[in-house]
């Protein structure tokens, strides 16, 4: 109460000293316009400093000033929270990148381990072919010479017949029966 009667006090002394100096010479102190005008608003904002308009106005602006802090704070809980899933994703990357360079570099070995299996099998399948061609070039050479040995036997076979008849025309049955038991030893 005692601030209301020093500001009251004060504001008269303001309202009396002030347009006083702004007064027109000649001009009589209370019919003077800037007095009165200055008067007014002194009487109006001590009514809404009554009313409490200041301390509504002191409200709202404290409110929305605390409005922004949240709002402030909500936006340094967003970031950190970017921040924290940006940090998460580049881990993330770099765990995918690594796993990928692993997987090539099994990737590789496998195919280098493919690849001595292959040439290996390969080896393998060549030697057998070559052991199955000179086993059938061994078979063809015993076949050739088993066919040989049959054409030369019957050959013989022919030419002793040739001989025998020819001696039998001549000597008869002993050359025929010695011939027979040649022929016979032979083969």
């Amino acid at each position: 109460m005692i601030t209301l009667q020093r500001l009251s006090l004060a504001a008269l002394t303001a309202a009396i000293v002030s347009p006083a100096a702004f007064a027109a010479e000649g001009e009589p102190l209370l019919l003077n316009s800037t007095h009165w005008t200055f008067l007014v608003l002194v009487l109006f904002l001590l009514l809404i400093w009554k009313l409490g308009a200041f301390k509504g106005i002191g409200n709202s602006l404290d409110s929305r000033a605390n409005e922004i802090q949240r709002e402030l704070d909500h936006a340094q809980e967003l970031r950190e929270e970017a921040s924290a899933l940006l940090s998460e994703a580049e881990r993330k990357q770099q765990d995918a990148s690594e796993q990928a360079e692993a997987i090539i570099r099994q990737a590789e070995k496998d195919a280098k381990s493919l690849m001595a299996q292959a040439e290996k099998d390969l080896q393998a399948m060549v030697a057998r072919r070559e052991a199955q061609v000179e086993a059938r070039i061994a078979r063809a050479e015993d076949e050739a010479i088993e066919a040989v040995k049959k054409i030369a036997a019957d050959a013989a076979t022919r030419a002793a017949g040739d001989i025998v008849r020819s001696d039998a025309e001549k000597n008869g049955a002993t050359a025929f029966s010695k011939a027979l038991g040649q022929v016979k030893s032979a083969l």
